[in-house]
């Protein structure tokens, strides 16, 4: 009713259960919705940054300019945790 327990995404601006979002490393930097990262991961899990695959073990990143997208946290972007 009033929100409690929601965060907004950063990428859809969507409202979404704190249960269901990454989160940068600072708890109030960042967060972003599972189905944004679905709809990533459906696409072919490539980062915006460098254009190479992200695989499954490399830490996952959020990038924020030229254009929100996801990518490995080696090419500079925040890190993400669940």
């Amino acid at each position: 009713m009033f929100g409690f327990g929601m965060s907004t995404c950063f990428f859809c601006e969507r409202r979404v259960p704190k249960k269901t979002v990454f989160r940068g490393q600072d708890p109030n930097e960042v967060t972003i919705c599972v189905d944004c990262y679905e709809k990533w991961a459906q696409d072919g899990r490539q980062c915006s940054h460098c254009k190479t695959i992200v695989h499954g073990p490399q830490d996952l990143a959020a990038f924020f300019k030229p254009r929100p997208g996801f990518g490995h946290a080696d090419c500079g972007g925040v890190r993400l945790t669940r």
